[in-house]
């Protein structure tokens, strides 16, 4: 643990993420981070997903695809798998959901990160033909889609956590495949890092790390 004075945690921290990955897991992790240091400040900043150039402002950026490190100091955070979810109560007058082909009688809904044709052909299978669906810009809405029960999105497990919890959602299938891109975090090499930064790095590695203990890691 790092020595903490009280007067170097004043001041401003930038963090940078998606806005999928802020909207899904990590306004958690930042909001209870700063309930354990309420002197930090605050800056949430939006990063692309697969944004090659990150500012330099951002001392702490989430990255969902390998940025440009540019001299700064860049490490893998997670490489979680993607699988179907939906909203259980749209498949109460449906037949038990057991092979990839059932999925056939919902809508299918896409994001643009990962791909079900991706997801159908790793089940050794081309994606039924004439099947409804609906293509949205980011994770975020399709995600937002089948929480309101309009369909079956590709998700991973840092995304839906509490919905899974809170029985907002169920897997399908329990068919994995891997996330399009990997997370990856990119911060000040240590020397120039502030302790904010050093803290909120240790902070957001334990937390995901704990989700993929507490079976997050998309069976």
């Amino acid at each position: 643990a790092l020595h903490l004075d009280p007067d170097s945690l004043v001041g401003t921290l930038v963090i940078g993420c998606t806005e999928s990955t802020g909207a899904s897991w990590g306004i958690r992790h930042i909001g209870e981070f700063q309930l354990q240091y309420p002197q930090i400040d605050i800056h949430v900043v939006e990063v692309k997903p697969q944004q090659k150039d990150i500012p330099g402002e951002v001392d702490v950026a989430i990255c969902y695809g390998r940025p440009e490190a540019g001299g700064r100091k860049l490490e893998e955070l997670v490489s979680p798998t993607v699988y179907p979810v939906c909203n259980p109560k749209i498949l109460h007058d449906l037949p038990a959901m057991t092979r990839p082909d059932h999925l056939a009688q919902l809508t299918l809904l896409h994001d643009s990160q990962n791909s079900w044709a991706e997801w159908f052909a790793a089940m050794d299978m081309t994606m039924p033909a004439n099947m409804s669906q609906i293509h949205f810009y980011s994770t975020n809405l399709s995600l937002t889609a089948a929480r309101l029960g309009y369909g079956v999105a590709l998700c991973n497990p840092f995304e839906i956590q509490e919905d899974l919890r809170l029985g907002r959602l169920v897997k399908l299938l329990n068919r994995a495949i891997p996330e399009s891109h990997n997370y990856f975090l990119l911060t000040n090499q240590q020397e120039h890092q502030s302790l904010r930064a050093q803290l909120f790095v240790e902070w957001i590695k334990t937390q995901t790390s704990e989700t993929i203990r507490h079976g997050g890691s998309g069976l």
